[in-house]
């Protein structure tokens, strides 16, 4: 795991901070349109070379796709979907958010389709509709290993796995800052934000997170900063804390 010491001006924060980062979010920033955008995601940003398979995000499972194919029909099987972490009807599926790989990941279409476009946020065990795991499996009890399961709430709201938490966070995070005439929505996406700022804090970017950045700003020449500095969330975010998380 590696914690970048980036630090976007240190005297901001809250809103101030959001609007000073949105124009560092548009630097070099490449419109590659829906299918391309996809083929990327496929078959380089978050294939592994070694295994010709990406996994998807909620579950873990392996879904089978030939690295460098970009090809956005690369699953034999046919059920590989691209997540829009945020959902795309709260943007009307208009560009440039339906292309912006930050916030468009992999998944299994039974783990896209039942995340449908519910907010996050952390679900208890008495609420839990359904557990996904590994090997596709869907459980109602809950797991021994709870945290490497994603939770589908009785009340309509999803809880990621716990890898999967902070770079869920940190893709919200930007996509707001990045569009801030969406801003309406967050609430949408998340139902407490200090949901999201302390599953930034809780769960870093893993090596693996931070390569497909990397990969995401060679393809699409933009940056995510909330993956270049840990703790950003917090700050960008902290004057619509519920309560936990206020600016300091």
């Amino acid at each position: 795991m590696i914690l970048l010491l980036q630090k976007y001006f240190p005297e901001f924060s809250g809103q101030q901070l959001r609007a000073a980062l949105t124009p560092i979010t548009g630097i070099n920033y490449k419109q590659l349109g829906y299918n391309r955008g996809r083929q990327q995601l496929y078959g380089y940003i978050m294939n592994d070379p070694f295994d010709n398979a990406i996994y998807d995000i909620y579950s873990g499972i392996r879904m089978e796709c030939l690295y460098d194919s970009m090809n956005t029909q690369c699953n034999k099987a046919k059920d590989l979907n691209c997540e829009h972490t945020i959902p795309q009807s709260f943007f009307a599926k208009k560009e440039p958010m339906v292309s912006d790989l930050y916030h468009c990941k992999i998944s299994w279409n039974v783990t896209n389709n039942d995340r449908s476009n519910y907010p996050f946020q952390y679900v208890p065990d008495e609420f839990a509709q359904k557990y996904y795991g590994l090997n596709r499996q869907i459980v109602t009890q809950k797991p021994v290993d709870r945290e490497n399961w994603s939770i589908l709430d009785k009340r309509n709201r999803f809880e990621p796995r716990d890898i999967q938490k902070g770079d869920t966070a940190r893709a919200v995070a930007y996509f707001y800052v990045r569009y801030p005439n969406e801003f309406e929505s967050l609430k949408k996406t998340f139902t407490l934000i200090d949901d999201m700022i302390e599953w930034d804090l809780l769960f870093p970017a893993t090596d693996l997170q931070n390569q497909q950045a990397m990969r995401i700003e060679e393809i699409q020449g933009n940056i995510n900063p909330f993956i270049k500095e840990f703790g950003l969330v917090r700050r960008a975010y902290c004057d619509l804390s519920e309560g936990k998380y206020p600016c300091k």
